[in-house]
């Protein structure tokens, strides 16, 4: 469940980016932002067809780095904070 919850965060992150600028969100011919599902897509695929979004510098728009890193930090904390409650009520 962290691990979907992070991938949201991660679009969440990237419409915000400034690296990433319309990733997301695009203006159409009418000049109206809309939500790009192409966009997602091309995104989703980049890690596994460009070999630089490996590089550290690009992990934060790499999806699967972004997932595992934060999703790996959401379970780490949810394990410590149930192991610190368990022990409060002993």
């Amino acid at each position: 469940m962290n691990y979907l919850i992070s991938y949201g965060l991660y679009w969440v992150s990237l419409a915000f980016n400034p690296r990433m600028d319309n990733v997301v969100f695009r203006v159409n011919v009418d000049g109206i932002k809309r939500f790009s599902w192409r966009s997602v897509l091309e995104m989703t695929k980049s890690p596994f067809k460009n070999m630089f979004m490996w590089r550290t510098e690009f992990w934060d728009i790499n999806w699967v780095s972004f997932t595992f890193i934060i999703g790996s930090a959401m379970n780490i904390v949810g394990n410590v904070y149930y192991d610190y409650t368990k022990k409060l009520k002993k």
